[in-house]
This record gives C-alpha cells, structure tokens and sequence, in this order.
C-alpha cells in the first residue's frame, strides 16, 4: 500500500504553487493508491520530470503534446481540458475580440432581416 502524497511531501508549500492539472493527477494517483513513480509511468513521463513539474521548477504550460496527451488519458478528460487545467490555455483563448463596426453590421443585419417594413 502507498502513503499518499501530499504538497508538503513533493515539496509545494504554497498551495497555488501547483496547477490544477498536477493537482487533478496527483488526487487520482491517491484514489489509486499509486506511487508517483507509477503516475510518471503511466503519464509517460520520467519521475524526475513529474517532480519537477509538482513543485513549478518546470512549466506546465511547455509541456510537449504528448505529456498533455499522457495526463488526459491518465485523467480520462480531453486533451483541451488537459492544456486548460495546465493553464498553458485560457478560457479566454477561445473568444473572439469583435470591433464595433462589425457589432454594428450584425445589428443592422438583424434589423433588415427582422424588421422589414
């Protein structure tokens, strides 16, 4: 049986030092009462890697798309949930910025489509 890990054992005293996406892996890792050598191999990655990703030495959002790949079929979420919860994408990445004059052409096409006289 393994100890579960914690922040303090990995060495992350703050707790927005880790990201969601370590956080999600590392739970899961607990549920199933895995080491972290075991995570890192089914992640596909080195434990020395993972460690380093644990603890911030090394971004998450650089990670290659086969880590992010490893990490959601390991979680068994998307691929895009995986780069969100790493926070190399934000919510934010998926809107588009609209100028006014194209506001402004959509309402005027609303208004001839909707308000013919």
């Amino acid at each position: 049986m393994h100890a579960e890990v914690t922040k303090a054992k990995l060495g992350v005293n703050s707790p927005h030092q880790m990201n969601t996406l370590l956080k999600l892996a590392i739970h899961e890792a607990n549920r199933r009462n895995q080491s972290m050598q075991e995570l890192a191999s089914q992640i596909g990655i080195s434990y020395v890697y993972l460690m380093a990703l644990a603890r911030g030495d090394r971004p998450t959002e650089t990670m290659t798309r086969r880590v992010f790949d490893g990490f959601a079929a390991y979680l068994s979420i998307s691929v895009a949930q995986a780069y969100l919860f790493s926070g190399a994408l934000k919510p934010s990445d998926f809107l588009v910025q609209v100028s006014a004059s194209m506001q402004l052409d959509a309402l005027l096409i609303v208004q001839h489509l909707f308000c013919k006289s």
